[in-house]
């Protein structure tokens, strides 16, 4: 049972314990609540050392943490697990406000300049793909999206298995230069989200497109397979140009509600 902070939102506490798992799950030793104080000082979170050591009391107890004698805490398989879920709440949170920023600064263009370099690029890399597939790499793929199919239920956005299953598809192609590009074009981790989250809004399903994507290639049907990659970028780019319409009418009704009320 996670407890909020006294006084702060739940983005506070989840920003907090992802610091707290993320510290502890890099070291190879427990760590004490002393030192733990000054890295998340460094981080940015000037608390207390009583504030620190119930917090960490509190994540054991939720059995995210153990403590091991007096050298300290150390991460449990179950804290990994909810290291994992913190680091996507956090990463959308933050891509949800950067999605509002981009937004109010007209930043579309980025977005879709993004996904028409992706489109570009992953036409060659699926020809590849379908060439060089084997079966071992189509049941990849499959275990692949079962899992997103698992998260998608679950509630999840199924970013990360959608990143998994492009990455796979350059790693069986095996062109080093491009799985290098598509690398770089996925830096951008931020962007990730905010395009899944976009086409979440819009109702569009990730994993739909990857399904028709796999069926192409375990038919090696090179032409099918291009169509689907294509199809798939150019309804991400609609589902964006579809979102910013909707958010730029909202941004406007709102800042004429805002005039209105204005003495």
């Amino acid at each position: 049972m996670v407890e909020l902070l006294r006084g702060r939102p739940r983005r506070y506490t989840d920003d907090l314990d992802y610091n707290i798992l993320k510290i502890l799950g890099e070291r190879k030793a427990p760590v004490g609540s002393g030192t733990l104080q000054i890295e998340l000082r460094r981080r940015g979170f000037r608390l207390s050392a009583p504030t620190v050591g119930r917090r960490l009391r509190e994540l054991e107890v939720d059995g995210h943490l153990t403590k091991v004698g007096v050298q300290g805490r150390a991460l449990t398989g179950p804290g990994r697990a909810h290291l994992a879920e913190l680091g996507r709440r956090v990463m959308l949170q933050t891509s949800s406000e950067a999605l509002h920023h981009l937004v109010e600064s007209g930043g579309k263009d980025e977005i879709l300049d993004l996904l028409e370099a992706r489109r570009i690029l992953e036409r060659e890399i699926i020809r590849l793909a379908v060439q060089r597939a084997r079966e071992r790499d189509l049941a990849r793929l499959e275990q692949i999206l079962r899992k997103q199919e698992q998260q998608v239920a679950r509630g999840e956005l199924g970013v990360a298995e959608d990143v998994e299953f492009h990455d796979a598809l350059a790693d069986i192609g095996g062109n080093k230069v491009l799985r290098s590009l598509l690398s770089v074009l996925r830096r951008q981790g931020q962007y990730t989200y905010i395009i899944t989250y976009i086409r979440t809004r819009m109702g569009g399903r990730l994993a739909v497109d990857h399904v028709e994507i796999l069926e192409a290639m375990r038919g090696r049907d090179l032409d099918r397979a291009q169509r689907a990659v294509d199809d798939h970028l150019r309804k991400l780019m609609r589902d964006v140009e579809r979102y910013w319409r909707q958010a730029v009418r909202s941004t406007g009704r709102e800042r004429r509600a805002g005039w209105q009320r204005k003495p």
